[in-house]
């Protein structure tokens, strides 16, 4: 799908991704229109969706004083389409967008772009400054009569079976009339990445029913308190207390909570006051259910510029099936996939001399200048980036421009941004559009740039309906289109110096000490908000979450910063850690498993595909493992993955470790009972690592994304040699690397990693020691040998191709 016709579209057909998504037919797909029918009983049967095109929240400034959070690209894709593709591939059949900040500009997308003709699209605007007030008018509107309706936030990334979910609030509906709402839920665990430090959800559930008894959603809370009410309706029922959910953003509602807000006006968001509220009140409020995702769907919701990267990269990384950028469902989109989920469309150029790392997307347009190195970077339309350029774990939106000697890491560089020659930007640094950085310039970390004046902060939060509400930007909204990020191809690239347009007006809205005398922007504090007491347009208690971080030592801007490295380990210690005065508590082992070590915890991801290998290959017989297909298990490993948020490195240690038990297996009954494991049983161990590792080597190469993966084979076998089966695998140690590299599990490249990871390391080690070993240092001189002799044989193959050319010259 693209622009409609009439907008520049391509035209052809499009691929239905709601058959990918949910390919059984059901009632909601069988019904398509292109023009809504009279309101009726026809209508009542449709599955409608309100889509909140606005978060409310001031987590994405400065960019959304420029453009609407729900506009911006995801991974070259605006987020509003991953919604709507979302919605109606689940069936939804009308979907009506409530549009608040900027509503222009969303109606604008939505008229232009085509969406699958099962779904019908209507935006609505209204005037309030909260999701509570938005609420409130749209049920005034008498819009929502589908029992039930979705309610969504467009921010949302999801492939979860959305019509399971339907059903289950049908049943939940069925047995408790009081059921108003099921919460879509996801379990995160300890992992911080998609964990905003702004929530702090605590919820406690009955453990049958899956009905929610108590809400919690507070930063600077540290205990939780169940009232005696609460206790005294669950006695005799089991109920659980979860700290490893998050919210998704996505409710099944029944009639009554759109009621529940007109007649609360107390309501302004729906986490902190609709489900406090309403959970809390045990006997007259609204009841609501949650629906926990199983681990092979994918949920959540862009809060912050670092949720936001961190699904970037779950996308590119093909977490979000089938949303991944290769799907092309947005029309004008043509990526093709290649190895270590890279990226690109036709169009693009790559100097020769130019590394592509791993993770990354390369959008038509782009120019990568020779001995540059782009690592794990999401790269939008036109993208020109210069020569000894180093980019790392960054997002450029479109029309960015790079000049030469430019490093820059865990940023976002949005569209028609210019960073001039030698400059720095470090981790965590947002660079709005249009701005420029003047050559040799370095912004500090987490540094927020914007173009926009101090005084046009507050003046375009109440702009609802005006497009033309950027002042002297007003030339530049016009066009500030999807460049890397919507509509490709549908208008002329920008000029490089577009932004230098503006030039005559820079002093008003330009700080050379951060950008440099010909430079574009200035920075942008929350700070410069604060002072609106007015106006609160912040879902979630912002200032609180503010305020409290700083006590515990964060900044305001870091906690919600990509690159932020220290958050994520504070997030995880609170998921991780019980605190010591919980040790009179006795041993009670649901604590100590809540208490898992993380250490402990990839420990029992590895034994779990270990299990997995080994039931496959006993499943299969002796004699089926040279002809057997893989597919089926590599997809199950996967999905494993996925669901637990763990590295491929864990997996191929995983997969090493299952085929050196079913080898370890064989040369224990090979030796005789009772007696210890002689040179035969040993030989007879690596014998069978030999006949399971080449035939099952494909399925594990399909798993190695990286050099660094391949340590987890080799880890695999350190452990083995080193605690779990020394008598067998110590003295085989070489020999068991040497099959894994004869199968191409392990790479010369990759067994140089580890050489030197194994030489800087600590020498007291036990890995070593076991490296340091005369039969290993000896494995160790012949790839390097061999090294040499590669190089020096391509060194001279060069030679004689210059001198073949000089005398054909």
């Amino acid at each position: 799908r693209g622009p409609a016709p009439g907008a520049g579209a391509p035209q052809g057909p499009q691929r239905p991704l709601g058959r990918i998504l949910n390919p059984d037919p059901s009632p909601y797909h069988t019904h398509t229109h292109t023009m809504p029918p009279k309101r009726g009983e026809e209508d009542e049967q449709k599955l409608q969706a309100l889509l909140l095109a606005d978060s409310f929240t001031r987590t994405f400034r400065p960019v959304t004083l420029e453009r609407p959070k729900v506009l911006c690209p995801l991974a070259c894709v605006p987020m509003l389409d991953y919604t709507i593709e979302f919605l109606a591939a689940a069936g939804v059949q009308e979907l009506f967008i409530v549009c608040a900040n900027k509503a222009e500009r969303v109606k604008q997308h939505v008229r232009r772009t085509q969406f699958p003709s099962s779904i019908s699209v209507e935006c609505v605007t209204t005037h309030g400054g909260t999701a509570g007030d938005a609420l409130r008018e749209v049920d005034n509107m008498a819009i929502i009569n589908s029992e039930p309706f979705i309610l969504i936030s467009g921010d949302v990334i999801s492939n979860m079976n959305l019509k399971k979910a339907i059903e289950l609030h049908l049943i939940n509906r069925k047995l408790d009339p009081e059921c108003a709402m099921t919460k879509v839920l996801k379990e995160a665990g300890a992992n911080p990445s998609l964990r905003s430090p702004a929530h702090d959800l605590v919820i406690t559930m009955d453990a049958e029913t899956r009905r929610i008894t108590h809400w919690q959603d507070d930063v600077e809370a540290d205990t939780v308190t169940l009232s005696p009410e609460l206790l005294a309706e669950q006695r005799g029922r089991d109920f659980e207390t979860r700290y490893d959910l998050l919210d998704c953003g996505i409710d099944i509602c029944s009639y009554e909570v759109l009621g529940a807000f007109s007649d609360n006006w107390d309501y302004q968001n729906l986490r902190g006051d609709f489900c406090r509220t309403e959970v809390g009140n045990i006997e007259l409020g609204k009841r609501i259910y949650a629906h926990v995702l199983p681990h092979n769907e994918y949920a959540a919701k862009v809060e912050d510029f670092r949720t936001y990267a961190h699904i970037t990269a779950d996308v590119v990384k093909r977490c979000v099936h089938p949303f991944a950028p290769d799907n092309n469902f947005y029309g004008g989109v043509a990526f093709r996939s290649q190895r270590y989920n890279c990226y690109r469309e036709d169009g693009t150029d790559v100097d020769r001399a130019a590394h592509v790392g791993e993770d990354t997307v390369l959008s038509r347009g782009v120019k990568i200048g020779p001995n540059s190195r782009v690592e794990r970077c999401v790269l939008g339309r036109n993208c020109v980036i210069g020569e000894n350029v180093h980019l790392t774990d960054c997002i450029l939106w479109g029309d960015v421009t790079v000049e030469d000697g430019v490093s820059a890491e865990c940023s976002i560089l949005c569209d028609r941004v210019v960073v001039h020659a030698n400059a720095i930007v470090p981790r965590g640094c947002v660079i709005s559009i249009g701005c420029v950085v003047d050559e040799g310039m370095a912004l500090p970390p987490f540094a927020r740039v914007t173009r926009r004046p101090h005084d046009s902060l507050h003046d375009d939060d109440d702009d609802t309906d005006d497009d033309d509400s950027g002042g002297d930007f007003d030339e530049d909204e016009q066009n500030d289109e999807f460049d890397g990020g919507g509509d490709f191809g549908n208008r002329p690239p920008s000029p490089v110096a577009s932004p230098l347009s503006a030039a005559s007006n820079r002093t008003t809205f330009t700080d050379p000490t951060i950008v440099g005398d010909d430079g574009i922007g200035r920075l942008w504090s929350p700070n410069e908000e604060d002072d609106d007491s007015d106006e609160d347009d912040d879902d979630e208690g912002e200032v609180s979450v503010f305020d409290a971080l700083t006590r515990m030592g964060f900044d305001a801007m870091k906690r919600e910063s990509w690159g932020a490295h220290e958050v994520d380990e504070w997030l995880a210690g609170l998921h991780n850690e019980f605190p010591p005065d919980l040790d009179d508590l006795g041993e009670d082992p649901v604590l100590e498993r809540s208490g898992m070590d993380p250490l402990s915890d990839i420990q029992d991801f590895m034994n779990t595909v270990s299990d997995m290998i080994q039931d496959c290959v006993h499943g299969l017989g002796d004699d089926d493992v040279a002809g057997a297909d893989f597919s089926d298990l590599l997809m199950e490993v996967k999905s494993l993955k996925f669901s637990q948020n763990k590295d491929w490195e864990d997996c191929l240690a995983g997969f090493a470790q299952g085929l050196l038990v079913l080898a370890g297996t064989k040369a224990v009954a090979a030796g005789a009972a009772g007696e210890a494991v002689d040179a035969a049983s040993r030989n007879a161990a690596i014998m069978e690592l030999r006949r399971l590792a080449i035939p099952m080597a494909p399925m594990g190469r399909k798993m190695v994304q990286s050099e660094a993966d391949e340590l987890g084979v080799i880890k695999a076998v350190e452990a083995f040699a080193l605690s779990t089966a020394p008598e067998i695998w110590a003295p085989q140690f070489r020999f068991a690397l040497q099959i894994f590299l004869q199968a191409e599990l392990l790479t010369d490249d990759g067994l140089l990693l580890w050489v030197t990871m194994r030489r800087t390391g600590a020498q007291d080690a036990p890995e070593a020691e076991l490296f340091n070993k005369p039969d290993t240092q000896a494995f160790v001189d012949w790839l390097e040998e061999s090294d040499d002799e590669s190089e020096s044989g391509d060194d001279s193959e060069s030679d004689s191709e210059d001198g073949s050319d000089s005398d054909a010259d």
